[in-house]
């Protein structure tokens, strides 16, 4: 996974431009979730992933958690992300 990302960027497949990129994913629905404290992948990022997705017409959220825990949040804070993804997938 370390290595995809490291080798893939979004916007070498559109021209330079990650919102058109994200605006070409072909998604229905998707949940954008950031954390406060992620320095790693700061809220911006994770707002601006739902932006590009719904800018291609897809129902996406973004939804900032407040966690202690930073960029491992989304595995270890069970508290704020559990009900958060449990939610979303009760909708679809």
């Amino acid at each position: 996974l370390s290595r995809c990302m490291d080798w893939f960027d979004l916007a070498d497949v559109a021209g330079g431009d990650v919102m058109q990129g994200l605006s070409r994913i072909q998604v229905e629905k998707a949940l954008a979730i950031g954390t406060t404290t992620d320095i790693l992948f700061p809220l911006q990022q994770q707002q601006q992933i739902a932006d590009g997705l719904r800018a291609g017409g897809a129902e996406a959220e973004f939804l900032p958690l407040d966690s202690p825990q930073g960029h491992d949040a989304f595995l270890v804070d069970i508290e704020r992300f559990g009900p958060a993804v449990a939610e979303f997938l009760a909708r679809i």
